[in-house]
């Protein structure tokens, strides 16, 4: 069993909402900073893409700051500090250093707007 992961039944299925990126591009700033695409983004991290092959891809245990570039109320989302938790290729996890505030619905359909 993971770290912080309480079941009741050993048969209970823990259910993590994210919200999908659906070809949404995100920024994220390391010591290079990097063009991806966001694939899930969920309260305690994100999945990302990178755009390109990097010569210096993000490291693990690196941080970073990702800029989603989306729009709740009318407002960018504030970029949000993380570590690099995982990388596989051009695919990278975001551990974020403080849980994103915004529930999961909201976040689906900040994705999707534009900020005016």
């Amino acid at each position: 069993m993971k770290k912080g992961i309480l079941r009741d039944k050993p048969d209970e299925r823990i259910i993590r909402l994210r919200a999908y990126g659906h070809n949404h591009y995100c920024r994220l700033d390391g010591e290079t900073g990097q063009r991806a695409l966001l694939i899930d983004m969920g309260r305690d991290g994100a999945r990302l893409r990178l755009e390109t092959p990097s010569a210096r891809p993000p490291r693990c245990g690196e941080r970073c700051l990702l800029h989603c570039l989306a729009c709740i109320d009318g407002s960018a989302l504030a970029p949000m500090a993380g570590l690099v938790d995982w990388r596989n290729g051009q695919e990278v996890g975001i551990r974020f250093l403080a849980p994103c505030e915004v529930n999961v619905r909201e976040l689906q359909r900040a994705i999707g707007a534009r900020c005016e």
